[in-house]
């Protein structure tokens, strides 16, 4: 069904990418920030010599009954607001409303698309990483009108978005190209819920538009 969704809802990104499994932490980031992120990062690059660089979050708790513990974590276990780690663009990207995001890092905040009629049929998932600067405490978790502002403060317009779609565990760390050609990072953050250990497995759709973004 997700890949049926992305089909319909995804413009071609068509520039090949590249994983390369291991990178480490730029010097450029805080100590703060980090401490709250996983020391080995993954970095993905284009034929047109850009680099994207993923750090997940070290930790992320959840909410989970034992169910969904035994049947594996879905992204309906996030908070708002829970910080998913942190990206790093070397060049100028496009987000997935096709909006420019600057060169930098920013920090990966989950949120829920709002259930409203000029939202309908323009993505794949409702769950999105919003794009927000790293000004602020990693541990601080900020309301949803805050989260928002935040994000829109990186185009100066509407948020800046990455889809988030469920992961699975046997797919590793990688990158994988979906049916509409656009490409999934695949993330494995260590989670906790209930006082329990586990792992929520998700991907993150680095490449690739919406059909409903302006050109």
């Amino acid at each position: 069904m997700i890949a049926f969704l992305s089909t319909l809802l995804c413009i071609h990104f068509m520039d090949p990418m590249v994983l390369k499994d291991s990178e480490p932490l730029s010097a450029e980031i805080s100590k703060q920030w980090r401490d709250a992120l996983m020391p080995d990062g993954i970095a993905v690059s284009t034929s047109g010599k850009q680099r994207i660089v993923l750090h997940p979050v070290r930790s992320l708790r959840v909410t989970a009954e034992n169910e969904q513990l035994a049947n594996g974590l879905t992204p309906e276990c996030l908070t708002i607001g829970s910080l998913l780690g942190c990206i790093t663009f070397d060049k100028a990207w496009t987000d997935f409303r096709n909006q420019t995001v600057p060169a930098g890092s920013y920090a990966l905040r989950y949120a829920l698309q709002p259930v409203t009629d000029d939202h309908a049929d323009t993505a794949p998932s409702r769950h999105f990483a919003l794009l927000v600067p790293m000004g602020t405490e990693p541990g601080t978790v900020p309301s949803q009108d805050v989260l928002f502002k935040q994000s829109m403060s990186v185009t100066s317009k509407h948020p800046a978005v990455l889809p988030v779609l469920e992961g699975r565990k046997n797919n590793g760390r990688g990158i994988q190209k979906l049916e509409a050609n656009c490409w999934a990072v695949s993330l494995e953050i260590p989670a906790v819920a209930e006082q329990k250990q586990t792992t929520l497995y998700l991907r993150l759709i680095i490449a690739g538009k919406s059909q409903a973004a302006q050109p």
